[in-house]
This record gives C-alpha cells, sequence and structure tokens, in this order.
C-alpha cells in the first residue's frame, strides 16, 4: 500500500468517525443546519439544498462501510475472507449511494433512513412541480413522531 493509498484509507476512516460522533446531534436536530435557509455561498437552490440536508445522513454509514474494504484492498492482504468483506462492503455502499441516496433525494423515501424533523418534506421531484414543504422546526426541536 502506497502512502497515497494509506492516507486514503485514514481520511475514510477519519470521516466515517466523525459521522459517527455527529449523527446523534443530526438525528436529534440540534446541529443548527436550517434546511430552509441554504449558506450564502450555495448556488444551487433551496430544492437542492433541502436534498443535501436530507442525503447527509446517509454519507457517514457509506463511508463507515466503505472505508474498511478499500483499505483491505489496498492491503494487498488475500484470502477468501478478505475478499469476500471487499465485496460485501463494496455492494453495501453501492447500495446506500446509488439507491438510498437518490430516493432520499428525489422522493424523500424510504421515511426511516430520513431524520425525523425533515420526513414531512416533499422530494425534490415533488418540489420542482411546485408543491411546497410545510416550514422545518427549529434546530434544536424534535418533532414527536408516534410509532405505529
Amino acid at each position: 500500500m502506497s502512502l497515497y493509498e494509506a492516507a486514503i484509507s485514514v481520511g475514510l476512516v477519519a470521516f466515517g468517525l466523525r459521522f459517527a460522533w455527529v449523527a446523534p446531534r443530526l438525528w436529534r436536530n440540534d446541529l443548527g443546519w436550517d434546511p430552509d435557509r441554504p449558506p450564502a455561498f450555495w448556488a444551487l437552490g433551496l430544492t437542492w439544498w433541502r436534498g443535501l440536508v436530507r442525503c447527509s445522513f446517509l454519507a457517514g454509514p457509506m463511508f463507515l462501510i466503505g472505508a474498511p474494504g478499500y483499505a483491505l484492498d489496498k492491503s494487498g492482504a488475500g484470502g477468501s475472507l478478505v475478499d469476500a468483506a471487499i465485496v460485501v462492503s463494496a455492494a453495501i455502499g453501492a447500495f446506500v449511494l446509488f439507491v438510498l441516496m437518490p430516493g432520499v433525494f428525489l422522493f424523500n423515501k424510504p421515511r426511516w433512513v430520513v431524520v425525523p424533523h425533515l420526513r414531512h418534506q416533499h422530494g425534490a421531484l415533488a418540489e420542482w412541480r411546485g408543491k411546497r414543504s410545510a416550514p422545518t422546526p427549529a434546530p434544536g426541536v424534535t418533532p414527536r413522531v408516534p410509532l405505529r
């Protein structure tokens, strides 16, 4: 494994661990991200900002699962168990990236992977067709969602 590949592995693991630390605050709406007001530098519009905020919760697991697979692949370790671990981590990462993230961005579904305070929003396709979502609760306020 070259120094460059080792740095990528460490960076992916660091990003994943940072997410693991931030994830509970993101789920409880304690981070202060307001999906109704994009930052001043954001040039892609409100719909894209809302989609990014909705999908942000899925980025961490993708890196946490993909980083060990990348590191194992680049380490040169052989064996059927290592190869199986690489394939499984790549398959899970691809499922999150190509199935769950577009589903959350475009349709805001499946609801179980969307943080509770953003489940009321419409997906990007519905917003592009003219539907508007109700305002999001203020940061620090988590709505009570009944379990059914």
